[in-house]
């Protein structure tokens, strides 16, 4: 019973069930029980067991006076196990106490050392308001010139020139952001231009702003000095680019110049011999005439035919020469390029009558129909024909084929001639050059050809072995359009 807070009081054991089987040595030694729990807080934390050798030796009385020791006995054992949880709780809590007592320290440590060692300034100021200096580091006392004692309660705004106070302020009230090329007040009256970044840190004694304000003087310095080396460079530039023109202006002139006289070099080449030729028949004749010498028919007819030959000479080469200089408009169609091939080989043929030479073709069936100019074409494949028959000394054959490679179609013209050097190949398409000996080519030819084709928007190409043969490919656009 006294376990579970009640008292229990026996005035005989003998007459108790309870105690109906205790050995007869411990009934004759206890007769009367007196038992009283002593109650704790929430459960029984002792008992106070009495007995006796006398029946009724326990009375009411002394159940309640033993009730009174317990509750005193309870209240006490109470006591000392509520000192013992307070002790407990203390222990536990110096701890804590400790414990955040050194965290505390290793982050004011860090922070210290954060603020310290920082490469930019730091500024601690009061949220709103003048924003009044509260904490700085070394770095802020050496922009500013200033100690920690004389920076501590300055407005914030004191600290930068006029022209960027205003910037200041937003940036304090906003409590986070950043503003660029703020200029800063130095102690010594000069100033410095600063990136200053804010964030708003909440702390026991409210919200405070955080400042970093970086030094960028430097950097306003370089791009001053880039600006300036930029626009010194653009004026370089500009005058170089006026050199220049000039320069190729006078480059352009002078190879004008040079072509001319490249062109009345050979103009004057060409001509020259047949007019010397003129000139020779005419004097020759002129001078039996005033000698009075007789003149006999076929000596006077074969003198004018020689003549006439080499006025017709020189028309040819002046009709060359305006040929080469000539721009002929385009006259774009629908151009079947075996059907030119085939025409510009009849024309050749009738020259080359007289020679056993064989013209052959190859072409390809599948080749489409080009836009491009078919009077071009066929110019420039008589020219490449009369060439070939020149350089067949006897007999051969003049082989053209055809074929479309990509976006080209490929007209290739290969004769059995003799053949040119392989140190002249880079020289034929020069105007008045030519391997053909005198009175019998201008050297224009082979010149009108490559600015044909090239009017064409094509290319032309040469191969050639002395003694087999020359072949000249021609590429030229499926379309002009």
């Amino acid at each position: 019973m006294a376990l579970h807070g009640s008292s229990m009081l026996i005035k005989d054991v003998t007459k108790s069930k309870r105690f109906q089987k205790l050995e007869s040595k411990v009934s004759d030694q206890i007769k009367s029980i007196l038992c009283m729990p002593i109650q704790g807080e929430e459960e029984v934390i002792g008992v106070i067991n009495m007995s006796h050798p006398d029946i009724g030796a326990f009375s009411r009385e002394n159940e309640r006076a033993l009730t009174l020791i317990t509750h005193q006995a309870a209240l006490a054992f109470n006591n000392l196990y509520l000192l013992e949880r307070i002790k407990s709780f203390n222990e536990r809590l110096e701890h804590v106490v400790a414990e955040r007592t050194r965290e505390l320290r290793y982050s004011e440590s860090k922070y210290r050392s954060f603020m310290e060692q920082a490469g930019d300034a730091i500024v601690v100021a009061e949220r709103g308001g003048e924003g009044r200096i509260i904490e700085v580091n070394d770095r802020a006392c050496a922009f500013t010139g200033l100690m920690r004692e004389e920076l501590a309660g300055k407005p914030l705004a004191s600290l930068v020139e006029p022209a960027s106070q205003k910037e200041l302020k937003e940036l304090l009230h906003g409590g986070e952001g950043a503003r660029s090329d703020i200029r800063v007040r130095r102690h010594s009256g000069a100033s410095l231009y600063a990136d200053i970044s804010a964030n708003t840190i909440v702390t026991p004694g409210g919200e405070v702003t955080h400042l970093i304000i970086r030094d960028v003087t430097l950097r306003k310095e370089l791009e001053a000095k880039l600006k300036e080396y930029s626009e010194r460079l653009e004026e370089l530039v500009e005058q170089r680019t006026r050199e220049l023109r000039k320069a190729q202006g006078e480059l352009v002139l002078a190879s004008k110049m040079a072509a001319v006289g490249e062109l009345a070099s050979g103009v004057a080449h060409e001509i020259n011999n047949p007019l010397a030729v003129i000139s020779g028949y005419a004097e020759d004749l002129l001078d039996k005439l005033r000698k009075k010498l007789p003149l006999e028919p076929d000596e006077v007819a074969e003198a004018l035919a020689m003549i006439t030959r080499q006025s017709d000479r020189c028309q040819e080469i002046t009709n060359s020469l305006l040929n080469f200089t000539r721009t002929e408009e385009l006259r774009l169609a629908l151009v079947d390029v075996s059907y030119v091939v085939l025409q510009a080989i009849h024309f050749a043929t009738h020259r080359a009558k007289r020679r056993e030479i064989e013209f052959q073709t190859d072409f390809d069936k599948s080749l489409p129909h080009i836009t491009s100019d078919a009077s071009m074409i066929e110019q420039v494949l008589l020219n490449l024909y009369n060439n070939a028959i020149d350089a067949i000394e006897a007999t051969g054959k003049v082989v053209t084929s055809t074929r479309l490679e990509g976006p080209n179609v490929i007209i290739s013209v290969r004769d059995t001639g003799s053949g040119i050097p392989r140190e002249l190949q880079d020289k034929i398409f020069n105007p008045f050059f030519t391997t053909k000996p005198v009175g019998k080519g201008t050297g224009l030819g082979l010149s009108i050809c490559h600015k044909l084709v090239e009017r064409l928007h094509g290319q032309i190409a040469v191969s050639s072995e002395v003694g087999v043969g020359t072949e000249f490919t021609i590429a030229l656009p499926a379309s002009l359009m």
